[in-house]
């Protein structure tokens, strides 16, 4: 590109809910042009708006950061790419780093099998 890629994150007042110094870090690494929101979400206030848009029943509660942090990117691009699915694939919740920890234990206990079964 001829520019900086334009990124955006939201923040809370909550520092242990606020992972917006993760989100700068990040820019500085990769030289973003990079804005930031800090959000007092209101679930009563946007709840129906969230009904609407997902036409459907949603139980996940990213919904709502999400939806602020869209409409922020909204102001400022026309297309953006999310980044949900980043704490499961990277074991960023607590339930996740066992189901981590077990796949790298198969993968160790596989590997002398499949090396065998391979004919080395």
């Amino acid at each position: 590109m001829d520019r900086a890629v334009t990124t955006c994150s939201i923040g809370f007042e909550e520092e242990k809910y606020n992972e917006a110094q993760y989100a700068r870090q990040v820019s500085r690494q990769f030289s973003t042009s990079h804005y930031e929101e800090i959000v007092k979400p209101n679930a009563v206030e946007i709840v129906d708006k969230l009904a609407w848009h997902y036409d459907e029943p949603f139980a996940d509660s990213s919904a709502i950061p999400t939806y602020y942090v869209s409409k922020m990117a909204r102001r400022l691009v026309t297309v953006a790419l999310g980044g949900d699915g980043g704490d499961e694939a990277f074991a960023g919740y607590r339930r996740y780093k066992l189901d981590y920890v077990e796949n790298r234990l198969r993968r160790l206990i596989r590997a002398p099998y499949d090396a065998a079964s391979s004919g080395f």
